[in-house]
């Protein structure tokens, strides 16, 4: 049984989402997936397909040099009362410890290697032709981008997030307060996507304001005003102030596209 046509569409249109990383402001080239999902997709391949890709793709993920120093074998000693028994138990410990250290250092090395291999991946493979260009203009790109696959990935955060060309100061700040309070749920996107896109853009206005950019308006509010206790109130303060108005802004846009 064929497919509908708006199914075969849908599902042509998923398999040809472009899998990249765009500059902000690209003209008609334009940011399909999210920062996230981009990096999603990148440390699955590195994991797939890199020997000893966990590592590289742990750096990946969490934004610093996997500490290999912590896979370091540990040289285990008989404990064994008997002479002859303590001897051929611990000629087997050294076997084994000897076998650990050569895998020990042979990932240590693939770890480097793989570190401006992975460079090199994201650089051509993940990053549109745009973003390339953005990134060799960055001043900071042959001095400690080139070969550092950590810093790539932070100066592509920032370039898919602010305008590199800003005529005026508070170009970046406006933008992204525009971004925040204009996103929208497309047709074709679940809730978990527009979640996703939803808390980046959130995040990239606290990056600009603060995560307290709203702490006197908490402290204008009824609720902070009766309370009495000092802590409640810098917890309210704290935690309204970081998630008040995304959430509520986040409120109103599900119930604006589900017709509350």
């Amino acid at each position: 049984m064929s497919q509908p046509t708006s199914q075969k569409s849908k599902n042509s249109s998923n398999l040809s989402q472009d899998v990249r990383f765009y500059p902000h402001g690209s003209g008609k080239e334009g940011q399909v997936m999210t920062f996230m999902k981009v990096k999603k997709h990148l440390i699955l391949k590195l994991q797939r397909e890199f020997e000893y890709g966990s590592d590289i793709a742990a750096t990946i993920r969490d934004g610093v040099l996997f500490d290999i120093d912590k896979e370091l074998p540990v040289k285990k000693v008989s404990q064994a009362l008997d002479g002859s028994v303590r001897a051929a138990e611990q000629e087997s410990y050294d076997r084994v410890f000897k076998e650990k250290i050569k895998e020990y250092v042979k990932r240590d090395l693939k770890l480097n290697e793989n570190l401006k291999k992975t460079f090199a991946l994201i650089f051509q493979s993940y990053c549109s032709a745009t973003m390339q260009r953005r990134l060799e203009e960055h001043p900071e790109f042959e001095l400690s981008i080139q070969d550092d696959p950590i810093k790539l990935m932070e100066a592509i955060a920032q370039l898919m997030h602010e305008p590199i060309r800003a005529v005026y100061p508070y170009s970046a700040v406006t933008e992204a307060m525009k971004r925040f309070i204009n996103i929208k749920q497309k047709d074709d996107e679940d809730i978990v996507g527009f979640m996703e896109r939803f808390s980046q853009q959130k995040n990239i206005l606290q990056s600009h304001l603060g995560s307290d950019f709203l702490g006197e308006f908490v402290q204008s509010t009824r609720d902070y005003k009766e309370c009495n206790d000092e802590s409640e109130r810098k917890i309210m303060k704290r935690i309204h102030s970081i998630h008040g108005l995304p959430m509520c802004s986040y409120l109103q846009k599900i119930r604006r596209n589900m017709g509350i």
